[in-house]
């Protein structure tokens, strides 16, 4: 007999262990996702870009280097993490945006690793915005 005593084949609701549970940052991510609204101007997305923008200029590379998501986190630490999650998932839609996993993932630690930002089953770690279209 499957499905154990009084389960009818009734499927037993998800408690949240297991195998295949969501994690409370993918929960998190799922509903950002699905409550995502374009970014007003002067609002976190804007925000984003502009300490890109800074951190971009401070570093070694030329303008549209790739920075590290702590550095950014850092500069935005007045914003809720959700609402910078929020506004990262609206900025990709951009062909000149893109958020990429750390390549070399020994070089992580601990500070990189919370300010990932998961995407596709993926952890993040890296941003790069293109320069403007003229």
């Amino acid at each position: 007999m499957m499905g154990g005593r009084g389960s009818r084949g009734r499927a037993l609701p998800q408690t949240g262990y297991g195998p295949g549970a969501e994690t409370a940052a993918e929960k998190a991510a799922r509903e950002a996702a699905s409550e995502q609204v374009a970014t007003p101007p002067g609002g976190p997305g804007d925000r984003i870009r502009d300490v890109y923008a800074e951190l971009a200029e401070t570093g070694a590379g030329p303008k549209g280097r790739w920075i590290d998501l702590a550095d950014l986190r850092e500069q935005l630490g007045d914003l809720p993490r959700a609402e910078v999650d929020q506004a990262l998932r609206g900025l990709i839609d951009d062909d000149r945006v893109r958020l990429e996993p750390e390549p070399h993932r020994h070089r992580l630690g601990d500070r990189e690793r919370d300010a990932a930002i998961r995407i596709g089953g993926e952890d993040r770690h890296k941003l790069w915005i293109g320069p403007d279209r003229s």
